[in-house]
């Protein structure tokens, strides 16, 4: 069955993938090559930065960097038309076919792909367990690596160093670390300076490799003098020392667990079959043995036809099967099984630009399998960071799995009404007002339970009704991000005059899709906004939804102020000096994120700035007397500023070298990247009384960048403005001060830009 062409494909499905794993990330590659018409799918990962592994000791020894060894599942995420969601996992309901996540509630699926790698199991330590440096997740120990490097340079102290466990990782990691602290000590270090110690539960190294292998190892490390305590089976920390079974004490500094490895519980708490250590069971086709709808792959995984040790080329290899069969089990198809290799080529570096091939009885070594092992890795990740242009899409055919159940929805696609015909169905209405007036300890008014014609709000005598609003399409694909940046853009405006917040009304356009997803996509929209409304004392007291081809979502928003603290836009006077509380450049990123150019990490921090409650500054500033005040939003900077100038014809000194900018903005702005507002907002430059030496700054054409939540900016009194300033660097630590206003014998408003 194909839909109408001029309309687009309900979300009519969902799969969810939990974790970006090595197997995960093909399953994205797939999903972007050939989209599946009427699958919404979802990632879902604590990380928005997920690291390699197979480059991890090479990262370690400092002959990669972070942006080399690491894939950004946000703007893969981007690039595959896959909505991303930051969150963790914690439960599992298989009944009902919902995820429990820690901060955006529950998450149903159809069908569920889990890829969350393990941690190094320390179960069978007791004591001052919080010395263990677990090698995964790889996030947290680089943090570790962090800090131990600060404590060898810092403090020029001697270093004891032991790792736990002497398989491939922790042979890899410990000489890789020996690398990288004795070069960073450079040439102020001596012999005496460190000691390392691999701590061997076993009588021999590296098991699961032939005995050249080995040999070679326990020579190399002998040559390092690192001490290799074997048959050490460490059962307790001390406060110093490292204890075996037997009694044996070594006393080390720092302690790095890389042993076997150990699952997170929610699968096995959740009743899925899992193996006695933990690992969900699956079979021949990667699908778990007790619930064919969900698929497990990597260390998760316990593949029941023939075990396999838990390293990241069983991962890699299991990507492609894995794409391959929740595409099968989605059309209704039959799956195809994957086979595990019996024997698997294993690149072991040793510290240096050196390394070492095993293959069942295959040895080899030297700096060309190094180049080889490089050659390799650096191939695999181009795959993820060199992404290529999207094909132009085919016309859509749905599948059989995502049709069932659909169909009524698939055949009035084509009759989707307009006006009010187009608001979301009241069932589903209801039942999210429902949940979030049960779900948030009462925050939500009374008015939205009963569902009257209109709100009714009580005007405190003495005080002056404020309503803005604010509405916008959707600039991030997590529904809950969505829900909290439009309720921090919208409260700006009262925030700006300041008032204080009380009520708001919301305005919503959800996708078409069927009655399931579009609720969860609602109820999380607005929990996302109930988060920052509720720490503003703000009560949602109603709202409108429709249905439109695109995500969009906005809030109408009431406060209250008195006359005397009442701020407007005009006020200023010269000499005041103008105050920015938070960076700019939102409008590049996220222009930049709809072509999957724009690192993960600066939306990262774009998004913390866009979520950091106004409350604060609004303070601060009416504490200090603030004569003007306005939020950035989408006129710009220099429109907004416009905007404060006009009605007084004031000018002003513009420092362009002060004003704060959002990681990655000069970047992507220097690439020619634009959002589609920036046209409009760039033809108010002919204010600016220097305009040709000022375009030559970098930062010129940010000043026309439309924000989003850009935060307030305002004039105080130029007495009070040091003070004001270092209050509000207190909550938003890129506050800046950035311009000045100026005697100036114009009949209108002009801005001299200065600091170039």
């Amino acid at each position: 069955m194909h839909p109408d062409s001029h309309h687009p494909v309900p979300d009519l499905k969902q799969l969810v993938l939990v974790g970006g794993g090595h197997s995960q990330l093909q399953v994205l590659m797939s999903l972007a090559m050939q989209p599946i018409p009427g699958l919404r799918t979802v990632l879902i990962s604590k990380d928005t930065m997920t690291g390699y592994s197979g480059m991890l000791p090479g990262y370690i020894a400092g002959h990669y960097t972070f942006d080399q060894t690491h894939i950004d599942l946000r703007r893969l995420c981007a690039w595959a038309g896959v909505v991303f969601i930051e969150d963790s996992v914690v439960g599992l309901e298989t009944t009902t076919r919902k995820l429990a996540t820690a901060r955006h509630g529950d998450i149903h699926y159809d069908w569920l792909s889990i890829n969350i790698g393990s941690t190094p199991n320390r179960r069978h330590i007791t004591g001052q367990t919080d010395r263990l440096i677990p090698v995964k997740p790889i996030d947290q120990f680089l943090q570790q690596l962090d800090r131990i490097e600060r404590r060898v340079m810092d403090a020029g102290q001697p270093l004891r160093l032991g790792v736990i466990g002497a398989g491939a990782a922790g042979v890899e990691v410990l000489l890789s670390l020996k690398y990288r602290l004795e070069r960073q000590r450079g040439a102020t270090s001596s012999a005496s300076d460190f000691e390392f110690h691999l701590f061997n539960a076993a009588d021999s190294i590296l098991p699961t490799h032939n005995s050249r292998v080995r040999r070679f190892f326990l020579e190399h490390l002998s040559r390092e003098g690192i001490v290799v305590h074997d048959n050490f089976e460490v059962v307790a920390l001390e406060s110093v020392d490292v204890l075996s079974r037997i009694g044996e004490r070594v006393a080390v500094d720092e302690v790095i667990l890389t042993t076997s490895a150990a699952p997170q519980p929610w699968p096995g708490r959740a009743g899925l079959q899992v193996d006695e250590r933990g690992f969900i069971e699956v079979n021949a086709f990667l699908q778990s043995c007790s619930h064919p709808e969900i698929f497990a792959a990597g260390d998760i995984a316990a593949f029941t036809p023939s075990p396999t040790e838990k390293a990241g080329v069983f991962a890699v290899r299991q990507g492609r099967p894995l794409a391959e069969n929740l595409r099968r089990t989605i059309a209704g198809r039959p799956l195809k099984p994957y086979r595990a290799q019996k024997k698997w080529l294993a690149l072991l570096a040793c510290g240096d630009r050196y390394a070492v091939a095993s293959r069942g009885h295959f040895f080899a070594r030297g700096r060309w399998v190094w180049r080889w092992k490089d050659h390799i890795d650096r191939k695999f990740m181009r795959m993820f960071q060199d992404l290529p242009d999207m094909p132009q899409p085919e016309r859509p055919h749905l599948a059989e799995g995502l049709l069932a159940g659909n169909e009524k929805l698939v055949r009035n696609l084509g009759m989707r009404c307009a006006g009010c015909g187009a608001k979301v169905g009241g069932d589903v209405l209801q039942g999210v007002l429902d949940s979030l007036h049960q779900g948030l300890n009462g925050a939500v008014a009374g008015e939205i339970a009963r569902r009257d014609d209109a709100a009714v709000i009580d005007v405190p005598p003495g005080r002056l009704l404020l309503q803005s609003i604010d509405y916008f399409t959707a600039l991030v694909d997590d529904p809950w991000e969505l829900g909290r940046i439009a309720a921090n853009h919208a409260l700006g405006d009262i925030y700006a005059m300041g008032g204080q917040p009380h009520s708001a009304l919301a305005l919503a356009s959800l996708p078409y899709g069927n009655e399931q997803l579009l609720a969860e996509t609602l109820r999380m929209m607005l929990e996302g906004a109930m988060s920052l409304f509720s720490d503003a004392g703000v009560a949602l007291i109603g709202g409108h939804t429709s249905e439109a081809a695109e995500l969009s979502l906005g809030f109408s928003v009431n406060g209250f102020v008195t006359p005397e603290k009442l701020l407007r836009k005009s006020g200023m006077q010269p000499g005041d000096v103008l105050l920015m509380t938070q960076p700019i450049g939102t409008g590049v990123l996220f222009a930049g994120h709809q072509q999957a150019r724009a690192q993960g990490v600066w939306l990262e921090q774009a998004i913390t700035n866009m979520t950091r409650s106004y409350r604060h500054a609004a303070e601060i500033l009416q504490t200090h007397g603030a004569t003007a005040c306005t939020d950035v939003t989408g006129f710009g900077l220099l429109g907004h500023l416009l905007e404060m100038l006009r009605p007084s014809n004031q000018s002003l000194c513009l420092d362009i070298a002060a004003i704060p900018l959002l990681p990655g903005a000069l970047t992507l702005s220097a690439e020619g990247i634009r959002s589609s507002l920036f046209p409009a907002n760039s033809k108010a430059r002919h204010v600016i009384t220097n305009l040709e030496q000022a375009h030559r700054h970098a930062a010129f054409e940010l000043l026309f960048d439309p924000q989003t939540a850009g935060g307030l900016m305002a004039f105080v009194p130029a007495a009070s403005a040091e003070a004001c300033l270092q209050q509000l660097q207190q909550y938003y630590p890129d506050a800046a001060r950035v311009g000045e206003v100026v005697e100036t014998d114009t009949a209108e408003a002009a801005i001299e830009i200065t600091g170039y």
